[in-house]
């Protein structure tokens, strides 16, 4: 099991009860892509600029598309996911996170999947920050990561303001910007761990 820098460094004194478990944790391997896949990642890495900052979810291609970026120049990371095909890139200078401003210079993700070298390469790695933010609007919102977060409408149709939207992962560092495009009326806005703690309402 890798330990890994950010929020998840809690003092053992914060813990009620453990149990010690010794078993190998689970390893996924990148999968053999489709034709159809192997168009679409190289058609998404056309579209990434250099300083780029970038997110990958979970499935074949975003992690596919990373291999295609060996070209480009200082990109930055703010992922819910972190996956093997980030390890070349970081080691190669590619990812560096020179230009973000929220965090420079670190891999920010919020959770890991992968194979043995990638748990390796995690391990006391002071480049990674494992970071446990979300933000819920219950609003339509999208979200464009800088030195704030923007929450922006979407001109979504029918869409109430009982809907919970979750934009993450949100590094806000106690900066949110929220812009609507007319007059809205009241909303409920929380900052929310990952666990579902609320860190600010």
């Amino acid at each position: 099991m890798p330990r890994t820098q950010g929020d998840g460094i809690i003092h053992i004194d914060d813990i009620d009860f453990k149990v010690e478990y010794n078993e190998a944790i689970p390893e996924i391997d990148d999968p053999i892509l489709t034709p159809t896949q192997e168009d679409i990642r190289k058609h998404i890495a056309g579209l990434i600029e250099d300083g780029s900052n970038l997110q990958m979810g979970i499935g074949a291609i975003p992690n596919a598309v990373l291999s295609f970026l060996s070209n480009h120049k200082n990109l930055g990371i703010h992922s819910e996911m972190f996956s093997n095909g980030l390890i070349p890139l970081i080691e190669k200078g590619i990812v560096n996170g020179s230009l973000k401003h929220s965090h420079p210079g670190k891999v920010v993700s919020s959770f890991v999947i992968g194979n043995r070298e990638l748990y390796d390469f995690l391990d006391e790695n002071p480049e990674i920050a494992m970071l446990d933010y979300a933000v819920e609007l219950t609003e339509n919102s999208c979200v464009d990561t800088s030195t704030c977060v923007s929450i922006r409408t979407l001109n979504i149709e029918n869409i109430s303001l009982s809907d919970h939207i979750s934009v993450f992962p949100n590094p806000t560092q106690g900066i949110l910007s929220i812009e609507f495009n007319e007059p809205v009326g009241s909303i409920s806005l929380r900052l929310l761990s990952i666990s579902g703690q609320v860190i600010r309402h």
